[in-house]
């Protein structure tokens, strides 16, 4: 015959520290999701603040450009001051729950205006215009004009 285990105050215990330690767990793993969430829209955010920071440098636009790489609802902003680009990205990280507040993720990156290049945000000069009387420009094949 076996000796029978009194029943103690440990009967029961497994079932109430699994539900006490479960939501702890599972609210462990979604903080930890978020997290994975935010740096990965952080690194997007800094390379589409690159992109919109080197276009905007080189007379381009630097918004559409950021916008094409960007996550998606992301807000691109160029600043231009004392010959430097600022492009600075923000967008939204959905954190795991419709309750949560939204965090926001921001990045910024700074460039030098390129020598040559037109001041971001003026617009680029007309083209010069040739003369409409000949292909190759006043006077050629004009008579009177040659030797």
């Amino acid at each position: 015959m076996r000796p029978r285990r009194p029943a103690g105050r440990d009967r029961g215990s497994f079932t109430a520290e699994l539900a006490t330690g479960l939501p702890a767990l599972l609210l462990l793993l979604f903080a930890g999701i978020t997290a994975v969430d935010a740096v990965t829209t952080k690194a997007a955010c800094l390379d589409a603040a690159r992109e919109a920071a080197l276009a905007a440098s080189r007379g381009e636009d630097g918004t559409d450009a950021g916008t094409r790489i960007a996550p998606e609802a992301a807000d691109v902003s160029i600043a231009v001051h004392e010959g430097r680009v600022t492009a600075t990205v923000r967008a939204p990280v959905r954190a795991l729950g419709a309750r949560l507040p939204r965090l926001t993720v921001e990045a910024g990156t700074v460039a030098a205006v390129e020598p040559g290049a037109p001041q971001p945000g003026t617009p680029e000069p007309d083209p010069p215009q040739q003369d409409a009387a000949a292909p190759g420009g006043p006077g050629v094949g004009e008579p009177g004009t040659g030797p």
